[in-house]
């Protein structure tokens, strides 16, 4: 089945191919694929109102079954900002680096055990047998006190995993889709996609 990623974060694009590369009824489809190159206004209150909201706009343009994700860093210490403004935080002519150092500059004085934070994946799937189905991932981890790493993208510099004892850039491609909110969110879907898929056999 070809089925549409609406997203155009190449980032975010490399890891949905690689996690979903062993799927071999998926072929997966970008939106330049349709030389689509519209945006839609992200005017939800929830990571899962965004991600219904691309998810249903994308899917009336390409006509074919479609996922999209909407995804962010939530920090208890800042009251769970960035949260859905994760991509936007800070303006939107700034960098991923521009945005990393925000938050550093926010948390210098925050001691390591009040830096919690989680990083949240919500992705909706439309155009499929059921109308619309939400797949959520939560990865836990901290805000480390500095950048280290340089792989991923995004926060991954910033995001701690206390058990693994590395930022998430730290990580090799492998190490992180592993255990990543992506891959969870992933899973999630290819079990409801399954599950659709069978009943509708």
């Amino acid at each position: 089945m070809k089925i549409l990623l609406a997203t155009t974060n190449k980032g975010k694009i490399t890891e949905f191919k690689k996690i979903l590369n062993s799927h071999k009824d998926l072929e997966i489809l970008t939106l330049d694929s349709f030389n689509i190159d519209e945006d839609v206004e992200e005017v939800g209150n929830s990571f899962e109102q965004n991600s219904i909201l691309k998810a249903n706009f994308y899917n009336k343009i390409a006509k074919i079954p479609t996922i999209a994700e909407d995804s962010g860093l939530e920090i208890k210490a800042l009251n769970n900002e960035p949260g859905i403004y994760s991509a936007r935080y800070g303006g939107i002519n700034i960098t991923d680096k521009d945005r990393v150092d925000l938050i550093l500059d926010k948390m210098k004085n925050i001691e390591q055990k009040f830096r919690v934070a989680k990083f949240i994946s919500v992705i909706c799937s439309v155009g499929f047998k059921k109308d619309f189905f939400l797949s959520k991932g939560i990865l836990l981890g901290e805000i480390f006190h500095k950048a280290v790493g340089k792989n991923g993208f995004g926060y991954d510099p910033i995001f701690f995993i206390p058990k693994k004892n590395k930022t998430l850039a730290m990580m090799t491609e492998k190490q992180k889709n592993e255990i990543s909110h992506r891959r969870l969110a992933i899973e999630k879907f290819l079990n409801n996609y399954k599950k659709n898929k069978k009943n509708n056999e």
